[in-house]
């Protein structure tokens, strides 16, 4: 193992380890590692319920501390977010990049931060909008600006008891220098 500084291209899983922080990385059902053994795949009602079968297998064989953060990009956001609005009892935070939500209700508030790129056209910021409100328990946002910095301009919003950081983040090109707002 190596024992240098975590830095920019250091991936997730590797800084939570250096943090002390058990970390545990799920693909999508019927994606990834799990893809030969579900070569037909998983409607999307069904890949959510693995998810949670999985959160909820970790937790009762593992101690979780305070509970979970969840992070997800695109419809692993989705997931994330959905998840995040069911399970509040166990979810803790949520980091979630240009995701929606399915749910309507929440059971109870998570400390979250959203990020959107308002030119997404993969997931329209709408998506992002309508999930901050879900996630805020139909609270009006109070759309204070926090912070700028570089290509993000982020509010805070604290309609429950935990916060929600709604950022826009306005950088339009991948490493390669080519139009993809989707990206994280």
């Amino acid at each position: 193992p190596s024992h240098a500084q975590p830095g920019a291209s250091t991936p997730p899983l590797a800084l939570a380890a250096a943090a002390g922080y058990a970390a545990i990385a799920l693909d999508r059902p019927g994606y990834g590692l799990s893809a030969r053994s579900l070569p037909h795949g998983l409607c999307l009602a069904e890949q959510a319920r693995c998810v949670r079968a999985a959160v909820r297998a970790y937790a009762d064989g593992h101690g979780t501390g305070a509970g979970f953060l969840l992070v997800g990009h695109s419809l692993g956001a989705s997931f994330a977010n959905s998840l995040a609005c069911a399970r509040a009892d166990r979810i803790r935070g949520l980091a979630s990049v240009a995701g929606g939500i399915a749910a309507r209700n929440c059971a109870g508030t998570v400390a979250t931060l959203l990020v959107h790129n308002p030119q997404d056209l993969a997931v329209p910021v709408a998506e992002g909008l309508r999930a901050r409100k879900v996630l805020l328990g139909g609270v009006p946002a109070d759309d204070r600006p926090l912070l700028v910095e570089g290509s993000f301009t982020c509010e805070e919003d604290r309609g429950g008891v935990d916060p929600l950081l709604w950022c826009l983040h306005h950088d339009n090109l991948n490493r390669r220098g080519r139009f993809y707002p989707h990206q994280w």
